[in-house]
C-alpha cells in the first residue's frame, strides 16, 4: 500500500502575478522551443523559466541552466512570488474539460508519496522512461531542491471515497481557478488539514 502524507503547498501569490493563465504551462516535455519562448515572454514569472531553463554559451558544471533555475526559484520565494501554506495539508484539485462533445470534471488528490523500490512496492513504475530525461530532471531537482513537475498517478478507489471526503470540505469558492493553455478549467478547491480516514 502506498504511504501518503500532507505537505505545505507552495503556489503562486495572486497579489504578485495577477492572472494565473499567464504563468502556467503544459508539462516541460511537450513544450517546443518556439512555445518556450512565447511562454517566457508572456510573464516574467511564467513557470517555463523554472521547468525549462535555457542553456547559455559558457555554461559549466558550477554555472548552468539548472543553477540559474535554482537561483531564480529562491529569488521568487524571497520576493513572495510564491507563498507557502503554514500547515501541511492534502489538496483537492478539479479539472473541467470537454471530450467527444461531453463535459467532464476530474477530481484528484495532491499529496506526498513515500518512495518505494521499483520491484515489489505498491506503486507501479512508469511504463517507459528515458535516461536523458531522468538525468535532466534530477539535475534540476538537485539545483533547486524543489519538484516543479508533480507526478500524475492513478489509484484504485472504486467507491471514490477519497475524492468524496475532500469534496465535502470544498468551500463555495475555490482557492485558485484559471484556464490552462489547453482550455481546461483548473480549480484548487480546498485543503484538508486532518488525516484522510482509511
Amino acid at each position: 500500500m502506498a504511504i501518503i502524507a500532507p505537505f505545505r503547498g507552495l503556489y503562486y501569490n495572486l497579489a504578485k502575478v495577477g492572472n494565473l493563465t499567464e504563468v502556467v504551462t503544459p508539462p516541460y516535455d511537450v513544450i517546443r522551443p518556439a512555445e518556450r519562448e512565447a511562454f517566457a515572454a508572456q510573464h516574467p514569472n511564467n513557470m517555463v523559466h523554472l521547468i525549462l531553463p535555457q542553456a547559455l554559451p559558457g555554461d559549466d558544471r558550477l554555472a548552468n541552466r539548472y543553477t540559474r533555475a535554482g537561483a531564480l526559484f529562491r529569488q521568487w520565494e524571497k520576493d513572495e512570488v510564491f507563498v507557502r501554506d503554514k500547515a501541511p495539508a492534502f489538496y483537492y484539485w478539479e479539472t473541467e474539460f470537454q471530450h467527444a462533445g461531453r463535459a467532464f470534471t476530474r477530481g484528484g488528490l495532491a499529496a506526498l508519496v513515500r518512495l518505494e523500490p521499483l520491484s515489489g512496492g505498491g506503486i507501479k513504475p512508469h511504463e517507459q522512461t528515458f535516461s536523458a530525461a531522468k538525468a535532466d530532471r534530477l539535475e534540476l531537482f538537485k539545483a533547486s531542491q524543489a519538484n516543479f513537475s508533480p507526478i500524475f498517478s492513478i489509484y484504485p478507489d472504486p467507491a471514490a471515497r477519497v475524492v468524496s471526503l475532500l469534496k465535502r470540505a470544498r468551500p463555495d469558492s475555490p482557492l485558485m481557478a484559471f484556464q490552462d493553455t489547453l482550455g481546461y478549467f483548473q480549480r484548487l478547491c480546498c485543503r484538508e488539514r486532518g488525516p484522510i480516514p482509511p
